[in-house]
């Protein structure tokens, strides 16, 4: 397999931009407009970038070493320590069921891996406006949520291990153009949908645990300045946590087992803190290395005391803050296993050389596959996510086409297609 040149990654980059959006798999789009309001100040650079930023870990990251090269130098890649893998462990893949011509978009997972949450979608007649069903995978089977009143889906983000799922619904005839209009928490039991109660202004549900917790954000004005907030239960009235001094506004994105609460708290939009509410009523803010502060923009995860976001974690119970040098850990088990796009590193490890057990891609006829993992199970033995498949696309011409192997002529692009997977890991 041959490494890309300049041009051609170039070319991938920009091609995922030429034509319409069909929703997910790769941008959350239905999120990032609820979330609008709330970021109003940096909404237009995070949308901009966002498509063009994710293409390229889907492009990048599968070509930066083909072949030991760099692919942006030509010269050879830095060797690469010795991959451990922890004795027994294994992990096997299997497509996750979709429904024929439909995209997916995953959301969350409950601790047992059993129910995976989503968005599926498809193309209509109006290019702007893609069909979109929120949908609850069962044990691989997926099966459709009802629509909220108003017509609108709910945008599922976590559950409980009897299937008890949390979300938020925007509450917008066209979330494109109105964005005056609210967002709404919800619950889903059995498929049904409902409300959680709120007060004025923009609710959002994140993260519900096994005692029926549940997480999330009140915006009083609708103007980006929200609080994070605490429903005791689904009937219950939400509370506002307590913030530290300096910080009026914040976020709670997800709740462990035994009620720790984690997400973000500011002043303003561009000086977000990692912060932590105990169950004893305390809270504090999260160290961050000094360089992860620029980067600081992903909702942290909470699991048995294990926290993570940006690439780094911290142990609640001894307090240690860490970081896995070039690893982009994106979730984490009740043990401290680490996902991430690609691979399960043990919680001994000290680099991505291991110990760690490697998610494999599935078959598929493609120059370049990467996998994309998003999401684990408590306890380690379900991930779901993506494996992107890259294939060159080269420009007509009178003679032959070259061997999928051999380096594409200069003007080339690469089109990319996602699957949607689960793995099962062991040891």
């Amino acid at each position: 397999m041959s490494a890309l040149s300049d041009e051609e990654l170039a070319a991938a980059l920009l091609r995922p931009l030429a034509d319409p959006p069909l929703g997910p798999p790769r941008v959350d789009v239905r999120r990032a407009m609820a979330q609008g309001r709330r970021h109003r100040r940096r909404r237009t650079l995070a949308i901009s970038g966002s498509a063009l930023a994710t293409a390229a870990v889907v492009v990048v990251s599968a070509v930066v070493v083909a072949n030991g090269r760099s692919a942006h130098t030509g010269r050879p890649a830095a060797p690469r320590p010795p991959v451990t893998r922890p004795q027994g462990a294994s992990c096997t893949v299997q497509k996750l069921a979709v429904p024929d011509g439909y995209e997916l978009y995953v959301r969350g997972i409950d601790p047992s891996g059993r129910y995976i949450l989503g968005s599926t979608s498809r193309r209509t007649s109006d290019p702007n406006r893609p069909e979109v069903n929120e949908t609850i995978w069962d044990n691989g089977k997926p099966s459709t949520v009802d629509r909220d009143v108003s017509g609108r889906d709910v945008d599922l983000y976590d559950a409980t291990t009897g299937g008890v799922a949390v979300g938020t619904v925007l509450r917008t005839k066209d979330p494109q153009q109105d964005r005056s209009a609210s967002s709404t928490p919800a619950v889903v039991r059995d498929g049904k949908l409902t409300h959680l109660p709120t007060t004025t202004g923009d609710n959002s549900a994140y993260a519900i645990n096994e005692a029926g917790v549940i997480v999330g954000a009140h915006d009083a004005t609708g103007e980006g300045y929200p609080v994070p907030v605490k429903w005791a239960s689904a009937g219950a009235t939400p509370v506002a946590l307590p913030m530290p001094a300096g910080a009026p506004h914040g976020e709670a994105f997800d709740i462990d087992e035994d009620g720790t609460i984690v997400g973000e708290v500011y002043s303003d939009f561009h000086h977000q803190r990692p912060y932590v509410w105990f169950p004893d009523g305390t809270g504090r803010e999260l160290s961050v290395p000094a360089d992860a502060k620029d980067k600081w923009d992903m909702r942290p995860k909470i699991r048995n005391g294990w926290v993570t976001a940006n690439g780094v974690v911290w142990n609640l119970r001894t307090g240690a803050t860490r970081q896995i040098p070039g690893a982009d850990v994106i979730g984490i088990t009740s043990t401290g296993r680490m996902l991430t796009g690609g691979a399960l590193l043990e919680s001994t490890a000290t680099s991505t050389a291991g110990p760690k057990i490697d998610l494999p891609a599935l078959p598929g006829a493609a120059d370049q596959v990467e996998v994309h993992a998003q999401y684990i199970s408590a306890d380690g033995t379900v991930v779901v996510g993506m494996v992107a498949y890259g294939r060159r696309v080269n420009p007509p011409s009178d003679g032959p086409s070259p061997p999928a192997a051999a380096p594409s002529p200069p003007g080339s692009s690469m089109d990319i297609t996602y699957q949607p997977a689960i793995w099962r890991c062991t040891g």
